[in-house]
């Protein structure tokens, strides 16, 4: 579970087709889920879920979509704008913030909310080489 948050043109799309693009998902199917609210890759390396709540009234409207069922599934799920429906999703996530710091910069923040999460971040971590 990946909640990205940001503001408006901070790269959260940009984002999730580079996720769906290293997951090797067909990126001739990618859109932005803004008006359909989730997309779904399954043909990547680790099935892909990929939600925008930028348009849901609150977190009720977003579990009416079914999205509870997203989390108990096999694919992994990246949720823009997640801020707007946090109070339901699972805990044990990682939580990327991303915030423009110029015209083709910016800045990420990851956080965690549990083990897996953890875990998921550390290897993250790990792979970035140093600067």
């Amino acid at each position: 579970m990946i909640a990205l948050d940001g503001p408006l043109g901070a790269g959260k799309t940009t984002f999730a087709r580079a996720l769906v693009e290293a997951l090797g998902g067909d990126l001739a199917d990618f859109g932005s889920p803004t008006f359909v609210l989730a997309r779904e890759y399954p043909s990547s390396r680790i099935p892909l879920i990929h939600c925008d709540a930028y348009r849901l009234a609150d977190p009720e409207e977003f579990l009416a979509i079914g999205a509870d069922e997203f989390f108990a599934g096999p694919s992994a799920v990246l949720i823009e704008w997640a801020e707007r429906v946090a109070e339901v999703l699972p805990d044990d996530r990682l939580h990327l913030r991303l915030e423009p710091t110029g015209e083709t910069s910016r800045r990420l923040t990851l956080g965690v909310g549990g083990p897996r999460s953890a875990a998921l971040a550390a290897a993250i971590v790990a792979a970035v080489p140093e600067a």
